[in-house]
């Protein structure tokens, strides 16, 4: 299974991308995350909230917005020129997205989205990244990572996150891609045992 990402015209998104089989993949019509991946991703096997809804401009600039399962969307991060979500497709596998305005602040219907999508073997490995950029966007990577990885010490790693926005979970970064490099490669303890090693954010 091959993750995949999407541009639009006025944005650039690159995915990290990777291959891996999954198994035990949730159904088409599955609105709850399955229990495995809710437990990397607690917010995804949270309650819905009305900020979670995915905008239509969102919905039909995605590639993959047909697979796109988009009751379990949950909002990861807001600020006045980007938002960030994660959603499950209908093969089950980990999407996460982006909203960023084109131009100025976030207009509705106007702003450039993208999406990069991973297998769940392979969120829990390596996390999911993506960096976009546009007219008035200077290029940032959002990076999730596993609930079980320590998010305190990620940013101890040298992960810097970018300043603005209110994020609802602890585990996602917004970064400036030259303020990660420190990170790269860097061992980070995991609570289920193990290591978890920062990505190259380039």
């Amino acid at each position: 299974m091959t993750p995949s990402s999407t541009t639009t015209v006025r944005g650039l998104v690159a995915g990290a991308l990777a291959m891996a089989v999954l198994a035990g993949c949730s159904s088409p019509d599955q609105e709850s995350a399955p229990q495995e991946v809710a437990d990397m991703i607690p917010i995804l096997g949270a309650e819905p909230q009305p900020r979670d809804t995915l905008p239509e401009s969102m919905v039909t600039n995605l590639v993959e917005s047909d697979d796109l399962v988009q009751s379990s969307a949950r909002l990861l991060r807001e600020s006045d020129i980007d938002r960030q979500w994660v959603a499950l497709d209908s093969a089950g596998n980990v999407c996460l997205m982006n909203e960023y305005a084109a131009e100025g602040d976030l207009t509705a219907g106007q702003n450039a989205v993208g999406s990069s999508c991973v297998a769940p073997a392979v969120f829990q490995r390596q996390g999911a990244w993506m960096a976009s950029s546009g007219l008035d966007y200077p290029t940032k990577v959002v990076y999730l990572v596993p609930a079980d990885v320590d998010a305190a010490a990620v940013t101890d790693a040298g992960v810097q996150q970018v300043e603005g926005g209110t994020s609802f979970v602890p585990e996602l970064f917004v970064v400036n891609p030259g303020d990660a490099d420190e990170a790269e490669g860097v061992a980070v303890e995991r609570e289920s045992g193990g290591k978890f090693f920062i990505a190259r954010m380039r």
